[in-house]
């Protein structure tokens, strides 16, 4: 193998989540991927960096990462996270602002080279809604690795919350913010007294989160 043809692939990973929120989704697919990355020994891995790439792939939809997108050189890839519908029960007033978000992530995404949605469901609404043909699938990974426990550090950790070793344990996870449905959860623990119920997150954008106030009084049964 020449010289020329051993060379890395450099990947440059542009994400506003490094600098900004960090407490949701988009910001944990962002991790797995360029962790995923790093392990490999073809590619070059790059953060948020202005050094020449053979790739530029942008997970965040901000000014920031646009300048990396509109930048001379290396192809562009965006991860679609994010479509028009995610922002209504997410953040604050998005029924207003929608159609002008819209217009945003369809001029955004169609200055890509490749779009890759998170889903089938988020492809389909790329292309046939949005007109972002150069689209295609690309599930978000998980390390499961990360998430293996022995026996005895699942009844240590059962001891912990104080549940018994036969409790029935039902946990719900992400933010809390209405389009989650954490009023459901709720509800299911109320009619079901012999089942646990869980919810790991939080209200990562605090006052700007949708029915903020609401979803914080959410919190407080959560906690009771």
């Amino acid at each position: 193998m020449s010289k020329k043809d051993d060379k890395k692939l450099i990947v440059n990973m542009i994400s506003e989540s490094e600098f900004t929120v960090q407490g949701h989704g988009v910001h944990t697919a962002y991790k797995e991927i360029t962790d995923a990355l790093r392990k490999r020994k073809d590619i070059d891995i790059e953060v948020n960096t202005d050094r020449p790439a053979d790739i530029i792939h942008i997970q965040t939809m901000g000014l920031y990462s646009f300048r990396h997108l509109i930048k001379k050189g290396g192809k562009k890839v965006v991860s679609a996270h994010i479509v028009p519908d995610s922002f209504i029960g997410s953040i604050k007033g998005a029924k207003y602002w929608k159609p002008l978000g819209k217009t945003w992530l369809k001029f955004f995404y169609k200055k890509a080279d490749l779009v890759l949605a998170c889903s089938g469901m988020v492809a389909d609404e790329l292309i046939n809604d949005m007109n972002v043909p150069k689209t295609k699938v690309l599930y978000n990974t998980i390390n499961m690795s990360r998430y293996k426990h022995t026996a005895a550090e699942k009844k240590s950790a059962r001891k912990k919350l104080g549940l018994k070793d036969d409790d029935f344990v039902v946990m719900g996870n992400g933010q809390v913010q209405p389009r989650k449905r954490l009023d459901i959860l709720i509800k299911a623990a109320k009619e079901m007294p012999d089942v646990k119920f869980f919810w790991v997150g939080g209200i990562p954008f605090k006052n700007l989160g949708a029915d903020y106030n609401a979803m914080q009084k959410y919190d407080k049964k959560c906690a009771e």
